[in-house]
């Protein structure tokens, strides 16, 4: 029983730790605001300068601030777990480009069926409610800010910092209690840090798998390069197709429009109507190499499905008492607690 009160304030600090880092952003992000409207700075509400700020405080002191808090605690990479073991992985394991290509293809597919779900849902939601949006922030806040401003933000700092805190700094004090207890465990908070419900559900999926590349390959650059693919294709190519669909004029009047034949009379005549042909096009071509993409990560993913398995660490927990030990402590009661309720706010708002 001590030995699982010891496991216990283990994970509880780990949650503690991550709660701070979630309420030092959040109250970085009010400040702000706050200060924004003291001095009536109103370049805060210019898209390019809000996001740019957004990035500093998550990745520049957030995120930081966890991994100086994170660091107190014993850590063990997947090497040195497999060397303690008795496992022949002495040191990183290197994937070849084509590995690497069916890993990002797993990615996606991952990422875009289990999003899909997510919208589902937030759709049903959203009639439930009468609001045909639903999580919309971050969307909006790469659909207004410019292109260099994105890819700075999403697919070059978000992928470094994430997966070096969840999964390099996480995954290193969790995986003595097994890989699949840390896969779980990053997965998790990984998707709860998101802080809204549709990405909530395909970062925790994703995540789950990043986790599951690094306890294997004990090389989180794999992890970044995969977030980075997966944050181009849906930050930087999806987004700048919506973009300039965005910025055609006749999209309003399109929008409010219900007879297909004026639409399709408008978009003839109208200047401006090529363009959204299109772009129409491109993102029917870009619908269709996902579907492509998507179907083949299922290939992929039910060929190898039997070779996934998880090793054992060097300490275990009795079974019915993993939940307990891992989830059912303060620290990690906390930090679940606080985005559930932020995601259910957000969702009733």
């Amino acid at each position: 029983m001590e030995d699982l009160r010891k496991h216990r304030k283990h994970f509880s600090r780990i949650g503690f730790c991550l709660l701070a880092s979630a309420l030092i952003i959040e109250g970085l992000r009010y400040a702000v605001a706050g200060i924004a409207t003291l001095f009536n700075w109103t370049a805060v509400n210019n898209p390019d300068i809000n996001l740019l700020l957004s990035t500093v405080i998550v990745y520049f002191i957030g995120m930081p601030a966890a991994v100086l808090m994170l660091m107190g605690l014993p850590a063990y990479t997947p090497m040195e777990m497999a060397q303690m073991q008795g496992s022949r992985m002495s040191a990183p394991i290197k994937l070849s480009v084509g590995v690497f290509f069916l890993h990002m293809i797993i990615t996606y597919t991952l990422g875009y069926t289990s999003n899909f779900f997510g919208v589902i849902v937030s759709i049903i939601i959203g009639l439930i409610k009468g609001d045909r949006s639903l999580d919309s922030a971050t969307l909006d806040a790469l659909t207004d800010s410019s292109m260099w401003v994105i890819v700075l933000a999403a697919v070059i700092m978000a992928p470094i910092l994430e997966e070096y805190v969840f999964r390099k700094i996480l995954i290193d004090r969790t995986i003595k209690y097994g890989q699949g207890v840390s896969v779980v465990v990053s997965g998790l908070m990984f998707g709860l840090f998101h802080g809204n419900f549709n990405q909530f559900v395909y970062a925790t999926v994703v995540g789950m798998f990043f986790a599951y590349v690094y306890v294997k390959t004990g090389n989180v650059k794999y992890t970044m390069g995969l977030h980075m693919a997966m944050n181009f294709m849906g930050g930087v190519v999806a987004t700048g197709i919506v973009k300039k669909m965005l910025d055609n004029p006749l999209l309003e009047s399109l929008y409010e429009m219900t007879d297909p034949e004026a639409v399709m009379e408008l978009i003839a005549t109208a200047e401006g109507g090529a363009d959204i042909i299109r772009m129409s096009i491109l993102l029917m071509m870009f619908f269709a190499i996902v579907a492509a993409i998507v179907f083949c990560g299922w290939v992929l993913l039910i060929a190898f499905a039997r070779n996934i398995r998880f090793e054992a660490g060097i300490v275990t927990i009795p079974k019915g008492q993993r939940f307990k030990t891992v989830i059912l402590n303060p620290g990690m009661l906390l930090y679940f607690t606080y985005w559930i309720i932020t995601i259910v706010v957000l969702i009733l708002e």
